[in-house]
C-alpha cells in the first residue's frame, strides 16, 4: 500500500498546492448547475501553501481513509506525507493548471487532476489520481495555516 499512497500523494499535493489561492470561477448559463461551486486555478503559485485531509485508498472502505499532508511550493513541485496506519509516506511530484484545472504527475509514474470547489465558505481541493497499475486513490484537502 505504501506504494499506491505515494503515487497519490504525489499528484496530491500538486493539486492541493495549486488551489490554495485560486479565484473562483462563474458558471453561467445553462451549464451553472455543473460548474456551481467550482474555483478556477489560475497558475501554481496562486494555490501554493500546505493542504491537509483524507485520502480514500483502494476498495471504498471508509473507514481506511488516511490522513495526508501536502506541500505546494511555488515553481510547480509537492511533497505529500502522512505517518498513519499506512506506514510512512512521503511522496514528490510535479503540478501544472490547465484549463483551469490541477494536472499532477508523480515521480512514480502516478498522473491525475485537481479541482477546486468553494461551499459555504470553505474551499475544497478534490483529486483523483491513477497508479501505473491502474488503481485508483482520491483525496480531499483544505487549506492550512
Amino acid at each position: 500500500m505504501p506504494a499506491i499512497i505515494r503515487g497519490f500523494v504525489l499528484g496530491l499535493g500538486v493539486l492541493v498546492g495549486v488551489g490554495a489561492c485560486a479565484s473562483r470561477g462563474g458558471g453561467g448559463g445553462e451549464s451553472a448547475k455543473a460548474g456551481e461551486g467550482r474555483m478556477v486555478v489560475a497558475d501554481v503559485k496562486s494555490v501554493a501553501g500546505r493542504w491537509a485531509g483524507l485520502m480514500d485508498l483502494p476498495g471504498g472502505v471508509r473507514n481506511q481513509d488516511q490522513y495526508v499532508e501536502v506541500h505546494v511550493l511555488p515553481d510547480g513541485t509537492y511533497r505529500a506525507t502522512s505517518a498513519r496506519t499506512i506506514g510512512m509516506l512521503d511522496a514528490r511530484g510535479t503540478v501544472a493548471v490547465k484549463d483551469g484545472r490541477l494536472v499532477m504527475q508523480g515521480e512514480q509514474g502516478a498522473r491525475g487532476q485537481g479541482t477546486l470547489f468553494s461551499r459555504d465558505g470553505e474551499t475544497l481541493l478534490m483529486i483523483d489520481m491513477t497508479r501505473p497499475d491502474g488503481a485508483r486513490v482520491s483525496a480531499r484537502l483544505r487549506p492550512q495555516p
